[in-house]
């Protein structure tokens, strides 16, 4: 590690700024304890540490690995500040091990942290693609009307031809990510000058095209992994946070995410309990989508949004519940660890399993979330199984903090693998990544499985782009043959 590098890291004026910002906010909070509270008042350092050296330095590494360790502490960590700890159906909260969890909690975020920071610096490991590779707006402007088309075709396999491309299994799951790679190159378009009418409409009519259909679906996650990947984008082509239109968005997409219980049952009658033919297409789910967006506004009562945030975080974003019954179970029914069953086989998950038929399925999260009575077992949905909870089934509270230190390293690689979004491939890469990213509610194997696989596809098509681009060059530079 050369000095400069240590330098740019331990930022004593940031690190100031960070504890007096944190000191703020626990003078402001009432926790219900404050042996749980200090924990995670410290650990929020490291949170906000983060966020400051990104609006100082204007350095990406920080505003990249930001987002996965800001929600393992929202997740974990903040609800140790509440007046009252949160409570859920059917989990079990050991009272006797809540000073463990909770410290444990609040060093794995530290630890993913450190794991992130301490890794490398932003040269040692080589990008996909070169990271001053930038594409003129013209060239945007084609990539994305041929990504739209894609994505259009997408949509009609996915709602018209289901399982269709179930045989190829995760070799094209690329194709997922064209609705979001699509709206994302259109505000890069724009912010790179490219003033088009017609593709400016065409891209901002597929956008609200994606919104009301992921309403209808009552699928907020990935409308909200949409609108990231816009911010994203601004922020790494601008070099700026825009906090406005953020608090805007906020404001705008809460009231949607804050209805989808209302309107959930109707969406899983659909999904589980009707036969493919009689279930909603595209024509009927659009207006049904702007249907639940005017209804979402209609009953939101705009002065409780603080209560109703509160209300969220209580209930939505925690996952030290999810902990305390694992907890529970292994501490008082000496359920046994797993070493590292759960995930022996993270290195074959970019296998396809054409090759390797016996490879598992993937559906880890839910059955484990069945196992240690997390999920109804006659349910239909599918149920996640956050990494940090994961840690603890395989190797106890002390599993949590080492194996969240080398999570920190491996997500480090891999964005660095895109270079942090510099370059306009490795920016479609980070896109793609920045869905597993933001999924710490996740297991190992669907998270880190699917952004390896992420990395070599797009590796893949850098190496095909790089070809033809020097093929075009040669041609070009040869004399023309009589």
């Amino acid at each position: 590690m050369n000095n400069q590098f240590t330098v740019n890291l331990l930022n004593k004026k940031d690190l100031v700024y960070s504890c007096l910002i944190v000191i703020a906010v626990g003078l402001l909070s009432s926790p219900q304890s404050w042996i749980l509270g200090v924990g995670s008042l410290m650990s929020m350092v490291f949170v906000v540490y983060m966020l400051l050296r990104f609006i100082h330095s204007g350095d990406l590494m920080y505003a990249c690995g930001l987002p996965s360790i800001a929600l393992t502490w929202i997740y974990f960590s903040a609800p140790c500040l509440y007046a009252k700890l949160p409570e859920y159906q059917g989990r079990i909260m050991p009272t006797e091990f809540l000073p463990e969890m909770a410290w444990y909690s609040n060093a794995s975020v530290i630890a993913l942290c450190l794991g992130y920071l301490l890794t490398c610096n932003n040269n040692t490991i080589k990008p996909i693609s070169h990271k001053y590779y930038k594409l003129s707006s013209e060239d945007i402007g084609r990539l994305v009307v041929v990504l739209l088309l894609v994505a259009l075709t997408q949509r009609l396999i996915w709602y018209y031809l289901p399982g269709m491309l179930d045989p190829l299994g995760q070799l094209l799951v690329l194709l997922d990510f064209t609705p979001v790679l699509t709206v994302a190159l259109g505000i890069l378009y724009f912010l790179r000058g490219g003033r088009s009418v017609y593709l400016i409409s065409l891209v901002s009519v597929f956008f609200c095209f994606e919104v009301l259909l992921r309403i209808s679906e009552t699928l907020t996650s990935l409308l909200l992994y949409m609108i990231v990947a816009l911010v994203l984008v601004y922020v790494l082509e601008r070099k700026k946070i825009p906090v406005i239109a953020i608090i805007v968005l906020f404001i705008v997409f809460f009231p949607i995410y804050n209805s989808k219980t209302i309107f959930r049952n109707e969406a899983v009658q659909r999904w589980h309990y009707q036969a493919e033919e009689d279930k909603a297409k595209i024509p009927e789910l659009i207006p049904l989508g702007f249907s639940y967006l005017m209804k979402s506004y209609e009953i939101f009562e705009f002065e409780n949004l603080f209560k109703d945030v509160q209300k969220q975080g209580n209930s939505r974003f925690e996952n030290i519940t999810y902990l305390g019954q694992c907890v529970y179970l292994v501490e008082y029914h000496d359920k046994p660890l797993k070493y590292g069953e759960s995930f022996w086989w993270l290195p074959f998950t970019v296998v396809p399993r054409i090759i390797f038929p016996w490879k598992p399925v993937n559906y880890q999260g839910t059955l484990m979330a069945s196992e240690y009575g997390l999920r109804n077992p006659f349910g239909h949905s599918a149920f996640n199984f956050p990494m940090l909870v994961e840690y603890y089934i395989n190797f106890s509270f002390l599993g949590m903090v080492v194996l969240s230190f080398i999570q920190g390293m491996i997500m480090k690689w891999c964005l660095s693998k895109a270079a942090f979004g510099q370059g306009d491939i490795n920016l479609l890469l980070l896109v793609c990544l920045l869905w597993d990213l933001v999924r710490v509610e996740s297991n190992i194997t669907l998270v880190f499985g699917a952004m390896f696989h992420s990395i070599i596809i797009w590796w893949l098509l850098a190496k095909v782009l790089s070809f033809m681009s020097e093929s075009y060059r040669h041609s070009e530079s040869q004399p023309a043959q009589l």
